[in-house]
Order: structure tokens, then C-alpha cells, then sequence
């Protein structure tokens, strides 16, 4: 004979719902690391392209502020938000560099 007590069904409803919840707070848990992980990364590359155009938009003949916003978002959308594509893509952007 089994050792094992045998649940009732309303025994075996309850322990099947805790186990589903338990598996949602784990999964809740691990979105929202990756979310803050995803945003704390995003900013960084934000700070560089910020430090990057600080230094290059002379180069290309503007000192207007307001494009930085525009340059970055046109950057996400062509997924060239690390720092060595930075340069492509404000040239992809348009702008000609003044040499």
C-alpha cells in the first residue's frame, strides 16, 4: 500500500491553484528584473549617444539641442543604438559631416 495520503478533490484543486501561483510570482519576479535590466541599459546607451553628439554635432554644422531627441529616435528604429554605429547612423539620418 502507497504511503501517501489521497487528497480529496477539493484538496487537489487547492494544490494545483498554489502551484499555478507560485509559478506566477516567479515568472512576475524574472519580467520585471528583465524590464529594470532592459531600461538601466537603455539609459546608458542614451548618456553615451548624449555624450557622443555633445562632441560631434559640430562636426556636422548643428548646435541646435532640440535634434538630439530626433537623432535618438531615429536611431533606436534603425537598431543603432551602440556606440560605434553611432556615426552611420546620423549619416544614415542625412546629416553630412563638414570636412
Amino acid at each position: 500500500m502507497s504511503n501517501k495520503k489521497k487528497l480529496t478533490r477539493d484538496e487537489q484543486i487547492e494544490d494545483i491553484q498554489a502551484k499555478l501561483e507560485a509559478a506566477r510570482q516567479k515568472r512576475l519576479a524574472l519580467t520585471q528584473n528583465a524590464q529594470a535590466s532592459t531600461q538601466s541599459q537603455e539609459t546608458d546607451l542614451r548618456v553615451r549617444f548624449q555624450e557622443y553628439w555633445a562632441g560631434a554635432r559640430r562636426q556636422f554644422g548643428r548646435t541646435d539641442r532640440d535634434l538630439e531627441d530626433v537623432l535618438w529616435a531615429h536611431l533606436k528604429a534603425i537598431e543603432h543604438t551602440e556606440e560605434p554605429k553611432f556615426e552611420a547612423g546620423v549619416l544614415h539620418f542625412g546629416l553630412k559631416k563638414l570636412t
